[in-house]
């Protein structure tokens, strides 16, 4: 009887056998690694996605160029507001004189 209990010795830890005790913490390991990787890799795609220094400073040059053009049809439009505003003055002027308001 003696040699039936020293036949059979416990598997080691962390290698193979039913009650594998580091199995669990092994998994719980590598799922955290792979998170790490996942998060890595979305990171990654963000900064490839973000603008550089030179396409930012072309969009504002862009955006500086239809800045002006909008002043400018600002301008005109103020001109001719004033100048539709004068010539209806005028026709009251005129409309009043000739009789037609009074």
């Amino acid at each position: 009887m003696r040699n039936k209990k020293r036949g059979k010795s416990p598997p080691p830890l962390g290698g193979g056998g039913d009650c594998d005790i580091l199995s669990p913490m092994a998994k719980k390991k590598r799922s955290v690694e792979e998170m790490i990787n996942e998060l890595a890799g979305i990171t990654a795609k963000g900064f490839a996605q973000t603008v550089t220094k030179d396409e930012l400073e072309r969009v504002i040059e862009r955006l500086d160029k239809i800045d002006n053009r909008f002043d400018r049809v600002e301008f005109h439009m103020n001109t001719h507001e004033r100048r539709i505003e004068m010539l209806e003055d005028r026709m009251r002027i005129v409309s009043t004189k000739i009789g037609l308001r009074k």
